[in-house]
């Protein structure tokens, strides 16, 4: 995850559709922070491929297992 265009490790699982982000390592954090899983913030971007590739699959297997109940921001 990118917070604050950072790049933060996520900590355990992914359960249902929710996941823990280990933030220790920033200065400051607040709720409502923009968190980028796939995309760009600031300096630092993270790519589908890349996301695929510490699952164990391809790009298109991410995109079509997003659920409608994630929001959708296309820039």
């Amino acid at each position: 995850m990118l917070i604050r265009g950072t790049r933060c490790p996520l900590l355990g699982r992914v359960t249902m559709d929710q996941i823990v982000v280990d933030v220790s390592h920033l200065e400051t954090t607040q709720p409502g922070d923009e968190a980028i899983l796939i995309g760009s913030q600031g300096d630092e971007s993270i790519t589908a491929s890349e996301v695929a590739e510490k699952a164990g699959t391809i790009p298109w297997e991410l995109f079509t297992g997003i659920t409608p109940r994630v929001e959708r921001v296309y820039v």
